[in-house]
């Protein structure tokens, strides 16, 4: 059974704890409410560290291109490939469904469409790698901004909203339980170090069109959640502030 399950509004995967049991979890869009409280928090945590006195992003931007160690062309190379990302990332998607949409006899277009899959992997994997090193080299001069703070807030908001326990059958969310998080603080005190940064990296991409790379096929069943009941998160449940 496969251990991602998507539609357009959500993505289910299947996550190992520490301990070494599994989760079934989903990351889903946010709703109108949800997204503006995020906004809430992303106005709140910008101006406290304005008041903390972190420099806003457009000004240490300014800095860097009059110092000339960012320019407009490292602008656009950025925007491109990080939409060169997204593209790639539906492409996939398109590519994967078409796959399925066949039959085992159609041979020739089953056959192609692998050829097309593997080309546009290859075309995500290149832009993505060249996507994070320049996003490493971007958030070394940029991450210690007012708006970088913001961001990561109103993110970290976000995923506390959207990440819920869920009940698999018959490859579907068949029951959605409780979330996963209380709200921001307990998420980032959660001694949960493996699962924390798979349910960042299912949200970020999801949120972002891009297939997930953790997907695999194992033999155990999972019509039930294999660690919590539905509705009772274990140590990390409740609901964001």
């Amino acid at each position: 059974m496969a251990t991602i399950i998507e539609n357009s509004e959500s993505r289910a995967f299947r996550a190992t704890k520490d301990d070494g049991s599994s989760v079934w979890l989903r990351v889903r869009r946010p709703n109108r409410r949800e997204s503006e409280l995020a906004d809430l928090e992303l106005s709140r945590v910008f101006n406290q560290s304005l008041l903390s006195e972190l420099p806003p992003r457009s000004r240490l931007l300014r800095k860097l291109k009059e110092s000339g160690m960012w320019t407009d062309a490292d602008s656009e190379k950025f925007d491109s490939l990080r939409a060169s990302v997204v593209r790639a990332g539906i492409k996939i998607s398109e590519l994967v469904k078409k796959k399925n949409d066949f039959k085992p006899e159609n041979v020739e277009q089953l056959a192609a469409v692998e050829v097309a899959i593997t080309a546009a992997e290859a075309e995500y994997e290149k832009a993505s790698s060249l996507l994070i090193e320049l996003r490493k080299e971007v958030d070394g001069m940029l991450g210690h901004t007012a708006d970088a703070k913001a961001e990561s807030a109103q993110r970290n908001f976000l995923i506390c909203c959207v990440t819920e326990l869920v009940k698999i059958k018959a490859g579907a969310v068949d029951e959605v339980g409780a979330r996963m998080f209380s709200g921001t603080d307990e998420m980032l005190a959660t001694t949960e170090l493996g699962l924390l940064p798979r349910i960042v990296y299912e949200y970020i991409t999801f949120n972002n069109s891009m297939p997930s790379e953790q997907a695999e096929i194992d033999e155990p069943d999972p019509t039930t959640t294999t660690s919590g009941a539905v509705g009772t998160p274990s140590t990390l449940s409740a609901d964001p502030q």
